[in-house]
């Protein structure tokens, strides 16, 4: 009888504990719920459904280019992608801002933040360059534009801050294919033109339109995003 009592006391004080916790406890689970959700939107947004072939631009497709080899370009723009990939492993923000637009360094910077807040790193090692295509690319009088397909072998997995794998492997190299868009804006009479209304612009914002500008002589990052099939 006594056994009894004591596990429906303890069944109470359980249950009293609970009642006194769920004050805390909901909305905490409500916000690690709303931060798992956000998570989830900023990863899908870095993905894209790839096609089956992608075929490599002919050499007259370079033409107005400042780099005219294929194989220089090529080698040109991966030292960009390196510089980013390094740039997100160490955390250097002002290297990643450095490489690529403000769209995309916003994108990357809230997908460490997020990740952060989890007591999570995402670490990214590139080991080699498998293959890479330039697919495509437009010029205008604004800006040019580099559509390249980059394949890698990269160790790639996520951490606790007390050294606990979430995720992947830190030891077993993984290959995927990635779409890396480039873009380069260009000047006009000394100043960058606002690539939604045209208009000059001299600072960081269109006075017209409001658009932020990425002013820069060399190629940015605009876009990464792993090609899944």
């Amino acid at each position: 009888m006594e056994i009894i009592e004591s596990i429906l006391l303890i069944i109470v004080v359980i249950l009293m504990l609970i009642m006194m916790a769920w004050p805390i406890s909901l909305p905490l689970l409500i916000i690690y719920l709303i931060k798992r959700k956000n998570k989830n939107k900023v990863f899908k947004s870095m993905n894209i459904t790839g096609k089956d072939q992608y075929t490599e631009i002919t050499p007259d497709k370079l033409e107005g280019f400042d780099i005219h080899d294929l194989s220089k370009l090529k080698v040109y723009l991966y030292d960009i992608y390196t510089k980013f990939e390094n740039a997100y492993n160490t955390l250097d923000y002002n290297t990643m801002y450095n490489v690529c637009t403000e769209k995309m360094y916003n994108l990357y910077h809230s997908s460490i933040q997020l990740d952060l807040k989890f007591d999570e790193k995402k670490m990214i090692e590139l080991q080699q360059l498998d293959n890479m295509i330039i697919y495509d690319t437009y010029t205008s009088k604004y800006k040019q534009v580099v559509y390249t397909v980059i394949t890698v072998k990269y160790i790639n997995y996520t951490m606790k801050s007390d050294g606990t794998i979430v995720s992947g492997s830190p030891t077993k190299p993984v290959k995927e294919s990635f779409e890396v868009i480039f873009i380069k804006q260009f000047k006009q009479d000394g100043k960058y033109r606002c690539p939604s209304c045209g208009a000059s612009v001299q600072g960081a914002i269109c006075d017209y339109c409001k658009t932020k500008i990425d002013a820069c002589d060399d190629y940015r990052i605009d876009s990464i995003k792993k090609i899944v099939r």
